[in-house]
């Protein structure tokens, strides 16, 4: 994680570490798009965008990922592709999320 600069923009695609208002935990997600004020931001895991996320909330921004040992390079095209095919299928993924999240819980239900 890299410290943000004062007056620093992120850009799409970025994963800032943020805090929201009243939040005492980080979270890292993703910025789908940048707007004037502020981001919106969603999980890799997650199907509900969050807006209202503004620079006042970011306290870092991913560098780097280690994945079994490995160093996974930003900027290498597997890592690219990942993050277009994942961002660019937002709906469908968010359905495919929303429709295992329902599912499990009435799994939850009928166990008790």
């Amino acid at each position: 994680i890299q410290k943000i600069e004062p007056g620093q923009r992120l850009k799409k695609y970025d994963v800032p570490l943020y805090r929201r208002d009243g939040g005492e935990n980080y979270v890292l997600h993703r910025i789908l798009k940048v707007r004037e004020q502020d981001y919106v931001i969603c999980g890799d895991n997650r199907w509900r965008l969050e807006y209202g996320i503004r620079d006042r909330h970011l306290v870092g921004v991913m560098t780097g990922i280690v994945r079994k040992g490995k160093e996974v390079p930003l900027d290498g095209w597997r890592y690219r592709l990942y993050v277009r095919l994942w961002c660019g299928l937002f709906p469908l993924r968010a359905f495919i999320l929303f429709l295992r999240d329902v599912f499990g819980r009435i799994m939850r239900r009928t166990k008790r």
